[in-house]
């Protein structure tokens, strides 16, 4: 009898970015690979790949406690009616409604899959505390089952889950990253005339973005020439996005420009000269790893995720302390004024990539996730 796999995430264009690779060797190996989502763009791509699409309705922000009870219920449905073999739950929101689903519904084997702990960790406030407090409860209570394992990107999130009882040390596996295609993202000569500096990311708070645009800012009033781009779009749904009048007030200032959302980021990395990601927390960040495969000196702080990518301070790029848009503006200029310095941290930087984050390996991994909870 054929295998069934239900991925859950959302939107559908991250399950494409980040797990494609995953699902394609699935259906290889003979699983019936399905993905429950929310609606968008990439229906057609999961048709063309042979992945069947559930959709299902989930808020991102303003929760509605009847809202989120709702969606639950549509997961529980589709995993009733499917009975998969194994579930594969990616983010916050999906491990959480995902696994209660799952457990109502008998399926066996759980994977969960924690790419960072989200928004709600790196926010301050009383509300924000207090969800924290809700989501740690909530993990301690439903993750515990023999045939279940937790996937976690760094180490600190893995000390994190471990600490607050919310994952067993034998239950989890650390895999660095979604990983990336070696062959796409290639070695290729930086550009040669005014140096640029590109941060890309969705265009939120917590990504450093703000500490980017005023690096710019400190960059133009010293006369030091260099290009600063964003790299992405604004995010509506996420409390933490910049709006478009910031972003348009920014480029009439002069101090950065707009790239908008790449659709192809290996060409996109090809242009640029050094790599930026000042974020507050990350799982572990795609687009560094795409950087450092593609030969590109990365600039990224000293917090869970981000520190993992850099090899050695100076070896393939530069950690500097979060929040510090003065340390971020004085690593670019260090790096665009030392072309050699530069081009070996890039050269450094793809080493490591062949080394820990090669795409077969990620899918290699996660495959004897499933293997193994199926014996």
């Amino acid at each position: 009898m054929q295998k069934k796999l239900i991925f859950f995430v959302f939107p559908i264009k991250f399950f494409l970015s980040h797990r494609l690779p995953i699902a394609q060797k699935a259906i290889e190996e003979g699983y019936d690979v399905h993905l429950v989502s929310t609606s968008g763009d990439g229906e057609s791509v999961l048709s063309e790949n042979g992945i069947i699409f559930h959709e299902v309705k989930v808020t991102r922000s303003k929760a509605n406690p009847f809202q989120e009870v709702s969606t639950i219920f549509q997961v529980y449905k589709i995993y009733k009616k499917i009975k998969p073999d194994i579930v594969h739950h990616i983010t916050i929101k999906p491990v959480l409604y995902g696994t209660l689903a799952a457990r109502l519904a008998r399926v066996k084997s759980i994977v969960n899959a924690f790419s960072g702990l989200g928004y709600v960790f790196t926010a301050k406030g009383f509300k924000a505390g207090i969800i924290r407090n809700i989501i740690k409860i909530a993990y301690r209570i439903i993750l515990r089952n023999k045939k279940l394992t937790s996937i976690v990107q760094n180490h600190d999130d893995m000390r994190f889950l471990q600490s607050i009882s919310a994952i067993k040390a034998d239950q989890a596996v650390l895999i660095k990253g979604s990983g990336v295609d070696l062959s796409e993202f290639s070695v290729k000569q930086e550009p040669d005339n005014i140096p640029v500096v590109i941060i890309p990311a969705r265009l939120l708070k917590d990504k450093g973005v703000v500490e980017f645009v005023k690096a710019a800012e400190i960059l133009k009033n010293k006369n030091i020439k260099v290009r600063m781009a964003l790299v992405g779009d604004i995010d509506v749904g996420n409390p933490s996005s910049v709006t478009k009048k910031e972003i348009l007030n920014w480029v009439e200032l002069g101090w950065v420009e707009h790239w908008e959302f790449s659709t192809n980021m290996s060409e996109t990395i090809q242009k640029a000269n050094v790599i930026c990601l000042p974020s507050y927390r990350e799982g572990m960040p795609k687009a560094l790893i795409e950087a450092t495969a593609s030969a590109r000196a990365i600039i990224t702080t000293d917090v869970p995720g981000c520190r993992e990518m850099i090899d050695l301070q100076n070896i393939n790029g530069i950690l500097i302390p979060p929040k510090d848009s003065l340390a971020l503006a004085t690593a670019i200029e260090e790096l665009i004024n030392d072309p050699k310095k530069r081009h070996q941290m890039a050269l450094n930087g793809r080493k490591m990539a062949e080394r820990e984050f090669s795409i077969d390996q990620v899918v290699d991994k996660t495959l004897e996730i499933y293997d193994n909870l199926l014996d």
